[in-house]
């Protein structure tokens, strides 16, 4: 089962236990965080033979991201899963396009 699956209910008790409007404020900053800690350029070095992140920029990511997917989930079940999931696959359908209009080029 995906980790989607196994959490859909959590996404409705935090929407019940804070309320919608202090969840749509916590999903405005994890995205204001995740833009942060995106924009931040990353610098590389080599210690040891080993290529590092000095700036651990994969792993702020990585947890912006997190806390980014959690809080839009959170506003899909807010605003029906099934009109954004429609959305979804309409922006989809579109990028493939996009896609195949680049590769023709």
């Amino acid at each position: 089962m995906s980790v989607i699956e196994d959490t859909r209910d959590i996404y409705q008790r935090a929407i019940d236990a804070f309320g919608e409007d202090h969840q749509i404020g916590k999903a405005i900053e994890e995205c204001a965080e995740f833009i942060v800690a995106v924009s931040k350029k990353t610098e590389w070095v080599v210690v040891n033979g080993a290529v590092v992140d000095v700036n651990n920029f994969s792993e702020r990511v990585i947890d912006e991201i997190a806390d980014v997917t959690i809080m839009m989930r959170q506003m899909r079940v807010m605003l029906g899963k099934d009109v954004v999931d429609e959305r979804i696959k309409q922006k989809l359908a579109r990028l493939e396009q996009l896609i195949a209009d680049a590769g023709d080029k």
